[in-house]
């Protein structure tokens, strides 16, 4: 790779290297929001002066986003004036992405910067949409080149330039770039970027599956699946064993529960609001596509994970990103909901098991939206059931649901394996949600399976551009990254090969990096020169690793494209 980035640097003119920078630690402890301006004094020593073209400042906003920074000057000391916006002179001003805390967030001054004359400069730099870090010290903090010299300083947060009052002993982490003389910086060069196209093979297979209802039970993406006593809708989704379900509309009775189920045996008392119960031992192994269990638990929020647990407490607050790192869970019917509140007798979460001994049933019967936050004893109602059988199957029943007309919040339906492993292992995968009622019957047909994808975060003068591949199979220990300089998007497919449905993404292989698979990912990492030279420069990776799934052996990933920059 060092000759890709060769290539790049003799392409283009030299560049007049300037004598500098002056630098402060970036060793930050504490900040200000957005907007802040940090003050301190520079004495320039130098007879001809300098011209800053450039800085480095110090962000605690989120990696990527993008703001700018203004450079006022004044003549003398900023000390006295940090609220006389009279005083002081827009100098400059340029983009910035944040870099992160304590990291470089490069600034490109604009109209080849700003010159100072010999003599002594309050400075300040005001921080605009991005978030601002410094150190706090109550001693004296200079820094000094042959040319200028650093002292101060404060820092001050307001909306408007010069209008908040100034904090003590607050200390600018960053680099100030200049060139001896009044000799202007060149055009600034662009953000680095990234972009992520085409598709990795092969597409993503799943056993999950889930409807999120973003308007909860009521409004145009509410839930759609309620029915009326005598009239259930029915969701039948029979086991395809340890691939999946077969999800498709059922007939099946509702069951007239009896048993209310119980919080623990410690405080056996009803379920109330956000409860979870204490074990439910089957008459029966329940096999779910991700492994067999003899004891569930029930929460009072529509969801019943499958296995031991020691939640206490039941999240009412449904997402996807729960459903598939957190362990097993069937949601009927994921939401808010509270039952035995008061004036209604039969509320409650009930557990029963069929005469049969095959089959145990979860009702939530007459439980109240507690989405309208202050519930109503009677005034609302949600009814739903469901049917475990020891061949693996289950139904979800639906009956009348009366919402809360101001409840907020969604609801989900459907089941995942989630994170068996919690503590590190693979995710289930997320399909997406699907509209249940548009498109049953539909099969499920895991067992999970990945794409190869590589991502990485925007190439940057004078830092890593870190490119992770995921989807590894495990029959392959490594990845191969390879770099080119052109994408191809959409790719060449690779049938001609014996890899269809895989495709190529680059225009010619000017280089390669290897890195190791940890738990189907492995990173690998191109150093960026901080040479302002290679603005623009374009080179686009995509990743390949080993599989069974082809003839030719192997699955090649999207592509992802840099170009270089700020």
């Amino acid at each position: 790779m060092k000759s890709l980035l060769a290539f790049a640097a003799i392409s283009v003119a030299p560049m007049l290297v300037a004598q500098s920078p002056l630098s402060l630690p970036f060793t930050s402890n504490n900040g200000l929001g957005v907007n802040s301006c940090i003050f301190f004094d520079l004495n320039v020593t130098d007879p001809t002066g300098i011209t800053i073209t450039g800085l480095d400042v110090n962000s605690s906003s989120v990696v990527g986003t993008v703001g700018s920074v203004e450079l006022y000057t004044k003549a003398g000391t900023y000390v006295g004036s940090q609220q006389v916006p009279a005083n002081w002179a827009l100098a400059s001003s340029g983009g910035t992405i944040s870099a992160g805390q304590n990291l470089p967030s490069p600034v490109c001054l604009t109209g080849g910067g700003a010159f100072l004359a010999t003599g002594s400069y309050g400075i300040c730099l005001r921080h605009v949409n991005v978030a601002i870090r410094y150190t706090n010290s109550t001693g004296t903090v200079t820094a000094s080149t042959a040319e200028v010299s650093f002292s101060g300083g404060q820092s001050a947060g307001a909306t408007t330039p010069f209008s908040g009052a100034p904090i003590n002993n607050r200390i600018f982490n960053g680099n100030i770039y200049y060139n001896i003389g009044n000799v202007p910086g060149g055009p600034c060069p662009p953000f680095g970027t990234k972009t992520v196209f085409g598709q990795g093979c092969y597409p993503a297979t799943g056993d999950s599956w889930y409807e999120n209802y973003a308007s909860g039970l009521t409004g145009a993406t509410a839930f759609d699946l309620a029915g009326t006593p005598g009239a259930e809708t029915v969701l039948a989704a029979t086991s395809l064993g340890p691939v999946g379900y077969a999800v498709a509309s059922g007939s099946s009775a509702w069951f007239t529960p009896v048993n209310k189920v119980l919080t623990n045996a410690a405080a056996p008392v009803a379920m109330g609001d956000d409860s979870m119960s204490g074990p439910q031992t089957l008459p029966f192994s329940f096999t779910y596509p991700g492994g067999t269990v003899t004891i569930m638990h029930v929460c009072s929020n529509g969801w019943i994970h499958l296995g031991p647990t020691t939640l206490t407490t039941g999240d009412f607050t449904p997402t996807a990103a729960e459903m598939h790192t957190l362990q097993p869970r069937l949601f009927p019917l994921w939401g808010d909901w509270q039952p035995a509140i008061n004036a209604q007798p039969a509320s409650g979460v009930y557990y029963d098991v069929d005469p049969s001994g095959q089959t145990v049933y979860y009702t939530w019967l007459d439980v109240a939206d507690r989405r309208a936050q202050v519930p109503v004893a009677g005034a609302t109602s949600v009814n739903f059931q469901v049917a475990i059988s020891s061949n693996g199957s289950v139904e979800y029943r639906y009956r009348n649901m009366t919402p809360a007309a101001t409840g907020v919040g969604v609801v989900m339906v459907g089941y995942s394996k989630g994170n068996l492993n919690v503590s590190g292992g693979p995710t289930s995968v997320d399909l997406g949600s699907r509209d249940i009622s548009a498109t049953i019957p539909f099969v499920t047909n895991g067992p999970d399976s990945r794409p190869l994808a590589i991502d990485s975060n925007a190439p940057r003068f004078g830092q890593n551009w870190n490119l992770t591949t995921t989807g590894i199979t495990p029959v392959s220990p490594i990845a191969i990254t390879f770099f080119g300089p052109a994408a191809v998007n959409p790719g060449l497919d690779l049938g001609f090969l014996g890899a269809p449905g895989c495709n190529a993404h680059i225009s010619a292989i000017l280089g390669d990096l290897t890195g190791a698979s940890v738990a189907g990912t492995a990173t690998v990492t191109l150093a960026i020169p901080n040479n302002p030279l290679l603005g623009g420069v374009v080179i686009v990776a995509q990743s390949v690793c080993l599989t069974l799934a082809n003839s030719l052996g192997l699955q090649t990933s999207n592509g992802v494209s840099g170009s270089i920059g700020l």
